[in-house]
């Protein structure tokens, strides 16, 4: 993998703690400026580590649940930097209530969807007229979680997340006659951050483990040039993602890596 030629500006949501911020601290380099995002004042420390080590940075205090705000601050940011080549890495989520369905409070699952669904898709909507001006685009949501397979454990952050999948495939779709726009769902596996740490407190079950060096060259490769030959899909960090990148797609299968319900015949004998 040789053509990791990243956007010229990445915001980054959940850049105050965990996977966020690793990804944030990763990109920023001297030439790149990074929109560091988070709930609280740790996108600002996050932003100042940028800085300290030779890159550029900014940094936005945002409650996601308040979308519509959300949407109008991202967008004076892009305004006010004359933002061109941009990548959006939606890494920002809350856990939400534990299950079962009958002990839940259906307000704590709406607060669960705004921020990991439609908080993360505010600050996605607010760039898309410029990747489409541009013609150049990367977006990368985060997924995993139980979007793979029931988990009923945390089951609204388990449901938020399976519309993340969707919508990927919806709005490559949306943007595939645009240009250079790439749309990517990454499942980066149980990393050890504070939102695992308290699924592990609550008793919920941890399928597969992850390895933050994994997701950070998947991040890379998903910001590449080749980028959009996985556009659509649904990724995780440990998958063969560099032989299909290699091979111009070419051992990919048109619903693998999707959200899809498997077909088959039903004989009766």
């Amino acid at each position: 993998m040789n053509d990791y030629s990243l956007p010229d500006s990445l915001i980054v949501t959940g850049a105050g703690h965990g996977i966020g911020k690793a990804i944030a601290l990763s990109l920023g380099q001297p030439g790149r400026e990074i929109l560091c995002i988070s709930k609280t004042d740790s996108c600002l420390s996050t932003q100042k580590e940028i800085i300290s080590h030779g890159g550029k940075a900014s940094a936005l205090k945002l409650d996601l649940a308040d979308y519509n705000f959300a949407h109008k601050e991202v967008l004076k940011w892009v305004q006010s930097k004359d933002v061109t080549r941009v990548g959006v890495i939606a890494a920002a989520a809350i856990l939400g209530p534990p299950g079962p369905l009958k002990d839940n409070s259906l307000s704590d699952w709406e607060n669960t969807f705004k921020v990991n669904l439609l908080g993360n898709l505010a600050v996605v909507q607010a760039v898309l007229p410029v990747m489409e001006k541009e013609k150049y685009g990367r977006i990368i949501m985060f997924s995993g979680g139980g979007s793979a397979y029931g988990y009923p454990d945390f089951p609204a952050y388990s449901i938020s997340k399976t519309a993340i999948v969707r919508e990927v495939e919806n709005l490559a779709q949306d943007l595939s006659s645009k240009g250079d726009i790439a749309v990517t769902c990454i499942a980066p596996g149980a990393i050890e951050t504070d939102l695992l740490a308290a699924v592990k407190a609550a008793g919920g079950t941890v399928h597969t483990p992850g390895n933050m060096a994994d997701v950070i060259l998947c991040i890379q490769a998903l910001l590449g040039n080749n980028a959009g030959l996985l556009s659509g899909r649904f990724v995780h960090a440990r998958d063969n993602w560099q032989i299909v990148l290699n091979k111009k797609g070419a051992n990919l299968m048109p619903d693998q890596w999707k959200l899809r319900r498997i077909e088959e015949k039903i004989e009766d004998k």
